[in-house]
């Protein structure tokens, strides 16, 4: 008897820069933190009152890239199901909706294109999230749920002051940072404040104030603030 395949992302990524913010904490809240993503990724909820604050911003560094690996999973799925119709159009087969996933296809739809006598070759193309410009220059590019999740965790007054300070200080130098991974460059700059000491240091501007001259009764010049 065969065993179903589960039917569900089965990973995540994980990156070097990663390493920092996991380092900077102890073993114990390391691993309570991975522990953490692992449960999320399985469906659970995890709320801050559950970990310690170390052990949360473990599993906070990894949350964004199993959310990823969900709508990646969701991605590859639909984009088989418009494959197969596209292919087939109205005399396209039932797929059965419970077929594991190969790739971007189902496993039902890979057997029957490979069934065709034409056999045409396909490029193994990976299901990438569209990334849309944010900001006055363009360079900050965040998905749709990657703006969702700085929206629900640094509120939209953060969100745009970071965007707008980081995508101006990615062109005065043509990024020469190398950032690419924008999502985590906007939470730096949330958790670092920057940008904040240059605001703080401008004294406020003053209203400006418009007169008029005149000439009194002695024949003396004033001016008259309005």
């Amino acid at each position: 008897m065969s065993v179903a395949k589960e039917k569900r992302a089965t990973w995540w990524k994980m990156f070097y820069h990663q390493r920092a913010a996991i380092e900077s904490v102890s073993d114990e809240d390391a691993g309570a933190g991975l522990k953490a993503a692992f449960r999320y990724f399985d469906g659970e909820d995890i709320s801050p009152e559950s970990l310690t604050a170390q052990a949360f911003t473990v599993f906070c560094v990894i949350r964004p890239y199993i959310d990823e690996s969900f709508q990646d999973y969701n991605s590859c799925i639909e984009s088989g199901k418009r494959g197969a119709r596209n292919r087939w159009g109205k005399d396209s087969p039932p797929i059965d909706p419970h077929s594991p996933p190969i790739g971007c296809l189902r496993e039902a739809e890979a057997d029957i294109l490979s069934s065709k006598d034409d056999r045409e070759s396909r490029a193994d193309k990976p299901c990438t999230p569209t990334r849309k410009k944010y900001g006055q220059y363009g360079w900050v590019k965040l998905t749709d749920s990657d703006y969702n999740r700085l929206l629900n965790d640094l509120g939209e007054t953060e969100v745009k002051r970071c965007i707008a300070y980081v995508d101006e200080s990615a062109q005065s130098n043509g990024n020469k940072n190398k950032w690419k991974d924008w999502n985590l460059v906007i939470r730096r700059c949330h958790r670092d404040g920057w940008g904040l000491s240059q605001q703080q240091s401008q004294p406020p501007q003053q209203p400006r104030r418009t007169g008029r001259l005149i000439v009194d009764e002695d024949g003396e010049e004033r001016v008259i603030f309005e």
